[in-house]
């Protein structure tokens, strides 16, 4: 019960992530912890969805398993420039943004963010961030919280986030 429980969550997180960001085909995305449950499913999620999938993890190993995953770029954050390489291979800046860490990310999110895009914020492992509000407000970026647990008063939302675990 409580595995099922566990990937019940994870998976709407992912899905509802995606769902909630409003990220389209064509789209470049950038995940936080994308070797992580959430973020390892979310990449998944993306790439069916025919976006450009980003990916941040720490370590030689997570960075081939997110690769096996599809995603088109994926990096390890100890690099030394992970700023200048995600500029190098999308110059105009991400579209959207899954942010799980929080404050160690928040200069690189702000730096890599297109103007008028998406940060989803959905954990802060590494302590939650002071507001950027003069970079959002300047960047006219929406900066939208999201808590899985939401879906269980969203009836639809839920039906429709395990109907698509399901299939």
């Amino acid at each position: 019960d409580e595995d099922v429980a566990g990937k019940t969550v994870v998976g709407l997180s992912a899905w509802g992530l995606a769902e909630e960001s409003g990220v389209r085909s064509g789209d470049t995305a950038l995940i936080h912890g994308a070797a992580g449950g959430v973020g390892s499913i979310l990449a998944q999620v993306l790439c069916g969805r025919g976006v450009r999938v980003i990916g941040l993890v720490t370590g030689e190993e997570k960075r081939k398993f997110v690769e096996a995953l599809g995603a088109d770029l994926v990096l390890n954050r100890a690099m030394s420039d992970v700023e200048g390489e995600i500029r190098e291979s999308c110059p105009s800046g991400v579209d959207v943004i899954y942010d799980c860490v929080g404050q160690e990310v928040l200069s690189l999110n702000l730096a890599v963010n297109k103007p008028g895009g998406v940060w989803m914020y959905y954990g802060s492992t590494s302590g939650h961030p002071q507001f950027p509000g003069d970079r959002v407000l300047m960047s006219r970026l929406s900066l939208r919280g999201f808590v899985v647990f939401d879906f269980a008063r969203q009836a639809e939302m839920w039906k429709q986030g395990t109907a698509y675990l399901a299939s």
